[in-house]
């Protein structure tokens, strides 16, 4: 047995010694996929975090409800409700909006920062500005909106709030990081504007006759889901409109964790297919170098038996 053990390794050390400059090709390349696989994981892991500390630095409850018009006390009344632990109420103007001639098939939302959302502004090139005061007249967008529109610094965002005199045209002044309005798999965009242009132009949305007005109303509501709480999201959700009238005033609403997978979901598709590639081809390789092997080493036998 020993004999036979040590005649297969002399036969597997001169099958390696032929083939040398194959297998180190094969080993590299089979490094290389490791490496890319490796990378893929560590890119989805701390993409995924990075996300998730965005909808905590942009106020993103469990349940986040865009609702129209100006409902009384309906954050009141959420905040209420047995399993909710505090709601936040962001404020908002719906309109539509057009840039060098291209009319949007959907309206974006004017927002005004307070002070309780911590915006992160950004020039053109991407760097970080320190602190950022919004100008009467000026207007902050998503970096997205540069290929969609391919808008600039300088460049007019046209906003339609009415018929009669309800158009309103501000000024590009830089971009914002906008984790979730931002992501180009949502078709609403977010605008920040000062709070001078927001108090004006809510003004006309409000007091704007009905046959008149283009822009509507509305707020953000972030629900927070107390931490004692046993319900599923989806019993959440079912309780929020149940117990409460906010379903009269939805336009649209999202889970925290459906955000999230909608901020992430062009990254998981080319992690997930860099990921089962690199898992293939390293099969591949590994059949390749067996195959190589064995091969030679049935050669060696044969040329020893002679």
């Amino acid at each position: 047995m020993e004999i036979k053990m040590g005649k297969y390794k002399l036969l597997l050390r001169s099958a390696i010694k032929k083939q040398k400059s194959t297998l180190l090709g094969i080993f590299l390349l089979v490094f290389i996929l490791s490496l890319c696989l490796f990378s893929a994981l560590t890119v989805l892991l701390s993409g995924t975090k990075s996300v998730r500390e965005e909808m905590e630095r942009l106020g993103f409850g469990n349940f986040t409800v865009w609702v129209s018009g100006q409902p009384e006390n309906l954050s009141e009344a959420v905040s209420a409700l047995r399993d909710v632990d505090y709601v936040t109420v962001q404020p908002l103007t719906f309109a539509g909006y057009a840039i060098k001639g291209s009319h949007s098939d959907n309206e974006g939302q004017l927002l005004t920062p307070d002070g309780t959302v911590p915006y992160h502004f950004i020039d053109e090139d991407g760097e970080r500005l320190e602190s950022v005061e919004i100008k009467p007249g000026e207007v902050y967008i998503s970096p997205a909106m540069r290929s969609s529109y391919d808008v600039s610094v300088g460049d007019t965002v046209t906003f339609e709030l009415s018929r009669k005199d309800g158009i309103r045209e501000l000024t590009v002044a830089g971009y914002f990081e906008d984790a979730f309005m931002g992501s180009s798999m949502i078709d609403m965009k977010s605008f920040l504007i000062s709070a001078d242009d927001w108090n004006e132009m809510r003004s006309v949305v409000d007091t704007a006759a009905e046959v008149d007005v283009l822009g509507r109303s509305g707020a953000m509501l972030h629900i927070f889901q107390s931490e004692d709480s046993a319900l599923s999201a989806q019993e959440f959700q079912k309780e929020l409109s149940e117990s409460s009238d906010i379903a009269l005033y939805t336009e649209f609403s999202y889970r925290r964790e459906s955000i999230q997978n909608y901020m992430i979901l062009l990254q998981n598709i080319l992690t997930g297919f860099l990921i089962a590639f690199s898992v293939v081809l390293l099969i591949i390789c590994l059949v390749v170098i067996g195959h190589n092997l064995s091969v030679v080493v049935e050669q060696e036998n044969r040329k020893w038996r002679f």
